[in-house]
Order: structure tokens, then sequence, then C-alpha cells
């Protein structure tokens, strides 16, 4: 008879007892004229949001609780400017830019508490919006890192476009490492386009625990890119107009090798006889000599992944590269026989 009661009783307590809050990577929301719509995939519990405002900040609060049918739906006011979840700040996107929420666990480690040992997750939570277009897509990722209270958080912001040709590339208007005026778009190791469904590349670094934790996930996100079929000179189209104008703009300059603009312009026209494929010797029987080659590793040219060679339209120095330069390098690729073929033009 105890135990009855004792079942009876569990089974009438409240909601409340059994609520914590949810985990990111069971969370998916989409965020459209500042509606947000979403669901939470851990079947057994459901979500139970509370939200308010804090300055230009829209702070929401995710709780999974045994209560039967819950719901992610709510509404942002449109004096924010952020929304906070899973305690990371994001910047909200134009209202007609459709937004997606996605977490991705990158390493877990829950040490007993007998072992005396620090515990350490981190993961990587991302907000990504797509244009109306789906031509550009732009947003945040956060990496979050936790060891009991203890919480340390990275932010990344990130721009890109879409090609045509289901390349992705870094656009002038993100804050990123690689790109310059000279040469605004560059090519994007963050995300890549597998048979039309965008991959993140995340990274993590142990901070108790000795590890480089390096992932690529699916975003899954509903929206389908156009099937990668690289061509050669993407890159470089979308960067002409700016080496462009860097030439002309940089007359005053003292380089030591200097292009004017009539020899860029012929140079560019032979860039259209290159094919994937060719090797460094009929590309140089196109383009000419190159300036400078550059090899992986350091035993030998025999023994080199990729090799990519250099052709400088504005060089200060002769024997080194500086910020300054201007320059068009050829990526090419060993294949099983030793040869090296062309790959890339960036």
């Amino acid at each position: 008879m105890k135990l009855k009661l004792m079942i009876l009783a569990v089974i009438l307590m409240s909601a409340e007892c059994f609520a914590s809050d949810a985990c990111p990577e069971f969370v998916s929301l989409t965020i459209l004229n500042r509606e947000v719509t979403g669901f939470n995939c851990e079947s057994a519990r459901t979500p139970v949001v509370s939200t308010q405002m804090q300055g230009d900040t829209f702070v929401v609060d995710i709780q999974i609780e045994f209560r039967g049918r819950g719901t992610l739906d709510f509404t942002i006011p449109k004096e924010a400017e952020k929304i906070r979840l899973f305690d990371c700040d994001l910047d909200l996107p134009p209202p007609d830019w459709t937004a997606y929420f996605r977490s991705i666990l990158l390493f877990n480690e829950q040490s007993p508490w007998y072992r005396f040992n620090k515990s350490e997750t981190q993961r990587a939570m991302t907000l990504i919006a797509f244009s109306p277009d789906a031509k550009s897509f732009a947003g945040q990722t956060y990496y979050r890192g936790n060891s009991g209270s203890e919480i340390w958080k990275n932010v990344f912001n990130f721009s890109c476009l879409i090609a045509p040709d289901g390349q992705i590339f870094n656009s002038p208007t993100g804050r990123l490492r690689d790109g310059s005026s000279a040469k605004p778009f560059s090519i994007s190791y963050e995300f890549k386009n597998l048979n039309g469904e965008l991959f993140g590349c995340f990274h993590a670094r142990g901070k108790y625990y000795k590890y480089l934790c390096r992932k690529n996930e699916s975003l899954c996100l509903p929206v389908k890119l156009p099937l990668p079929k690289p061509e050669l000179l993407t890159l470089f189209k979308l960067n002409r107009v700016a080496m462009e104008k860097y030439i002309a703009d940089s007359r005053t300059e003292n380089f030591s090798v200097r292009k004017n603009l009539t020899e860029f312009k012929n140079f560019a026209q032979k860039l259209n006889l290159l094919k994937h494929g060719m090797t460094q010797d009929e590309v140089a029987a196109v383009l000419g000599k190159p300036d400078a080659i550059v090899m992986s590793g350091t035993k030998g040219p025999d023994t080199a992944e990729y090799t990519y060679s250099m052709y400088f339209f504005l060089r200060m120095l002769p024997d080194s590269i500086n910020e300054k330069d201007l320059y068009l390098g050829l990526y090419f690729e060993r294949d099983a026989s030793g040869n090296y073929n062309l790959a890339k033009v960036f």
C-alpha cells in the first residue's frame, strides 16, 4: 500500500518539479517577419517559453517540462535588435530575411564528482539568415563552453554569397579575416555546399582537456542551394572590379613590380583559355611563367600534396609577400599519378 501511495504521489507531482533548461541541440527555430516558429526534438518533454525585453535585447528562456503539448511559437517586438538564446546575444536579421537557429555539440565530458576532475562542454550555436532571393546569407556563430558555473564564449560573424555555380564566398560586408580592399570576396572555409545542402565547418579547442575538435555538420535547413558545379573564374569575376580599382588607386605607391590596367585586362583575357585539370606547363604556355611557385611540405616537389602559381600585378618587395601586393593565384592538386592539375583560381 505504501508503495502504491508513493507512485501515486510521483504521478500527481506538479510539472514544475520536472522542469529543466532545454538542450540547444534539440531546439530548431525559424524567424521571419519577427514571427518565431519551431519545435523541440526531445519528444518525451515539451517546451515552455518565457520572454522579456532587456534594453534592445529580446530575452528568450526555454524550459522543458512533462506537461503535455507545448509550443515554440512567439513574436519578437519591433524594437528588439538582438535576441538572447541560451545565453548568447544574436543580431536579428531584417524582417524579410528568413533566419534559422541551430546548435551543434562539439565536446562533452561530464566527470563524476568523486573523480574531482572538471567537466567540459563546448557547442556552436548559429543564427543564419537568408536573403529573400536566397542568394546570400549572414549571421553569427557563438562558440560557447562551460565547466560547472564557468562559461566562456567567442563569437564569429559571417556574410556569404552563393554563386550561381554553387560555390560559397565570403562577401565584403562580413567581418572576416580573408577579405581585403583589393580582393574583397574570398573562398569560404566555414560553409560548404555539398550536393545542394549547406554544411557548417565548426571547431573547438579544449580548455581543460587536450583536444582539437573539427566537425562538418549539415545544418538541416529547408533551403536548397544550386548543385555545385564550380567554374574556374567565378572568384576572379567577383573581384575583378575591385582589383582594377586597386590598380588605378595605387599609382603613388612605391611597388617594385607594377602592371597597368591594360596589362591586367590583357592577362584577364587569357584566363578564359584555362580549363580544369590543366598541368602547370599547359597553364604557363597560356599565361607565361609565374612570378612565384609555392609548394606544400618540405620534402621536395615530388611529395607535395598541392602547389600554386602566383602572378603579381603589384608587388612591394621582389622576394616576399606584402599585404599591399595584388596577385592572382592558381591552385594545383596532385593526382594519383603524381601530376599537378589546375583546380582553383583565387
